[in-house]
């Protein structure tokens, strides 16, 4: 048993936590085999590439390609260095005024139309323009279901002296709380 010191000064008694075989307690195994798991996935995404083309895709996103990289000047997560660029296959160059030769870099960004296009589409149909983006509905409450239901209801008296079928209140109350629902959407 470990004693743990209240500020009080007064000791009390606590169990300590079960230790396992290997002398860990089954929180700090727990901890242990969480980080192997994520140390697993993390080199499955390596050797699968998939973090490759995720940058990749990136980049063409926001118009960068080898030929531009160096041109652009932004910081980019995940962007290559421009030292581990390779050059492209053409090697053909166009003489400009100084007679220095230069190559194009323009990237013809057509993946951000698209990939925009696309994203819109995906939200119209999930959403829709043209109705609401939500319902409410009044909260259930069971025993003012069950006594609308209700085929032979006592009678209730109101403090006024008022006396009401005890269904036929149960559904006025339900029937304002479909009005107030509906007006809620509105």
């Amino acid at each position: 048993m470990a004693e743990v010191q209240k500020k009080t000064g007064e000791e009390t008694t606590v169990p300590a936590p079960a230790m396992l075989e290997n002398g860990l307690t089954a929180l700090d195994q727990l901890g242990m085999d969480l980080a192997e798991l994520r140390k697993e996935a993390i080199e499955g995404k390596k050797q699968q590439g998939i973090e490759k083309d995720w940058i990749e895709d990136d980049e063409h996103y926001i118009g960068i390609d080898d030929a531009n990289r160096s041109e652009m000047n932004v910081q980019f997560r995940g962007m290559r260095p421009v030292s581990s660029v390779q050059q492209p296959f053409s090697t053909e160059t166009y003489p400009t005024r100084d007679n220095s030769p230069q190559r194009s870099t323009a990237f013809l960004n057509i993946t951000r139309p698209y990939v925009d296009a696309a994203s819109g589409r995906v939200c119209e149909m999930e959403i829709g323009s043209d109705e609401t983006f939500f319902d409410l509905d009044p909260t259930p409450i069971p025993e003012l279901e069950e006594e609308a239901n209700a085929e032979a209801a006592a009678e209730i008296t109101l403090i006024n002296g008022m006396t009401l079928n005890k269904s036929e209140l149960a559904r006025a109350i339900l029937d304002i709380a479909d009005e107030r629902a509906e007006k809620a959407e509105k």
